[in-house]
């Protein structure tokens, strides 16, 4: 058998940055809702909050499992294994999507309601929006972005608040 080799460095692209070993790629207000952690295997694992846009729980996604609540249930969310990646789908509406080009990387698309609501999307080649619980308005207008950068270390990549403070990679942006 082989030796399990520790990880030392893993990858994420999202929203046209490189997150390098920052275990939460998405966190809303205090909630992570996208982490990349060790599993028990010594290879990064994805795990993925889910709610409803009313903020119910509806469940966790870690690695290739889908955990659900009693609500999660209810509303019929599942999880697809195809070629290269996993999809995680709200009747015909995707979630997310995991792509992992490499074992010690992730390419996510994220389709996710934070617990209050607010509508967040990304994807590895666009910048992420952000839209409040009415449908229409943008939670981080006027703001600045940052394409094709790489952030090494930390803890949270892409920190975005109820009240349009957000972070990412370390650097912040206050209204």
């Amino acid at each position: 058998m082989d030796p399990v080799v520790p990880l030392t460095e893993y990858k994420v692209c999202f929203c046209t940055n490189w997150f390098v070993n920052i275990p939460i790629i998405v966190q809303f207000d205090e909630t992570p809702l996208l982490q990349f952690v060790p599993s028990v295997e010594a290879t990064p694992e994805s795990v993925c909050q889910i709610f409803s846009e009313n903020g119910d729980d509806l469940g966790r996604l870690k690695g290739k499992r889908l955990f659900l609540t009693e609500d999660g249930e209810k509303a019929g969310v599942t999880i697809r294994h195809l070629d290269g990646v996993d999809v995680l789908e709200k009747g015909k509406q995707t979630l997310c999507e995991l792509r992992k080009p490499n074992p010690y990387e992730l390419h996510p698309t994220i389709e996710l309601y934070s617990p209050t609501g607010t509508l967040l999307t990304g994807a590895p080649d666009q910048v992420a929006q952000a839209i409040m619980p009415d449908g229409q308005t943008p939670l981080l207008k006027g703001s600045f972005v940052l394409v094709a950068n790489t952030f090494v270390g930390g803890r949270v990549g892409l920190h975005i608040r109820s009240d349009g403070r957000f972070s990412i990679g370390g650097l912040v942006k206050d209204e």
